[in-house]
């Protein structure tokens, strides 16, 4: 018996030294430019502009908890030409390592009451490429509220759930800790009504696009990762 309990024992420090060795040390945010969400993102672009009515954040989680996960967060309403209003928000974490996990909008605004109605993947075209993202509808009373957002953790869009947790595997097998952000798009509508929705779905697709081409080549990476650099 003995015998056997020295092997566990020398099992336990083999197993916790190659942890030791195998934990990433490098932390991607490093490489990048310092990012500032405030400068970032303009103001105005292509038909929108920033409304003086900004939009809130909705998250439940306790200062401290956000404070872990986020280094940066902004939210903004935004109005067309044509009087179309969205809103948007984007929180961004230099530290994605798998301890460490964006909150998925799903999650957060469940936690404020909202019964979430739909989630589901689609895709963004654009003309930088094909992004991942995710449609969640949110129904709290007198308020229906139709999502797009998508998550970069490092240089790729990811869905949510194990594409996220493969990728930040990869990353952390290679010594790297990615950075992450969460991009998303919401708008208030009068229903859950299947046409209205996908309207708003729509719309928001329009928004995101017109920010991504509005923005420098070289900044807009920041939003949507570049593959290459993998």
């Amino acid at each position: 018996m003995q015998y056997k309990a020295y092997i566990a024992l020398l099992l336990m420090v083999v197993a916790s030294l190659m942890g030791m060795a195998l934990r990433p040390d490098h932390m991607m945010v490093a490489d990048r430019n310092a990012i500032n969400l405030e400068s970032l993102i303009p103001k105005q672009f292509n038909q929108w502009q920033v409304a003086e009515l900004s939009a809130q954040l909705v998250n439940p989680e306790l200062k401290e908890a956000v404070d872990k996960v986020y280094a940066q967060t902004l939210s903004r309403t935004y109005t067309s030409a044509k009087g179309d209003v969205v809103m948007l928000s984007i929180a961004y974490g230099k530290d994605q390592s798998d301890s460490v996990g964006l909150h998925l909008p799903e999650g957060c605004y469940g936690g404020q009451g909202f019964i979430i109605e739909k989630v589901a993947r689609d895709t963004l075209r654009s003309s930088f490429g094909d992004i991942h993202v995710t449609r969640v509808l949110a129904n709290k009373i007198g308020r229906v509220e139709p999502i797009t957002y998508w998550l970069r953790i490092g240089n790729k869009i990811t869905y949510p759930g194990w594409e996220t947790k493969v990728t930040k595997l990869r990353y952390g097998l290679s010594g790297t800790v990615p950075d992450g952000l969460l991009m998303r798009v919401s708008s208030i509508v009068p229903s859950t009504d299947n046409t209205t929705v996908q309207d708003a779905y729509q719309l928001q697709a329009k928004f995101a696009v017109d920010l991504l081409e509005s923005m420098a080549s070289a900044e807009r990476p920041n939003l949507i990762g570049d593959p290459k650099k993998d």
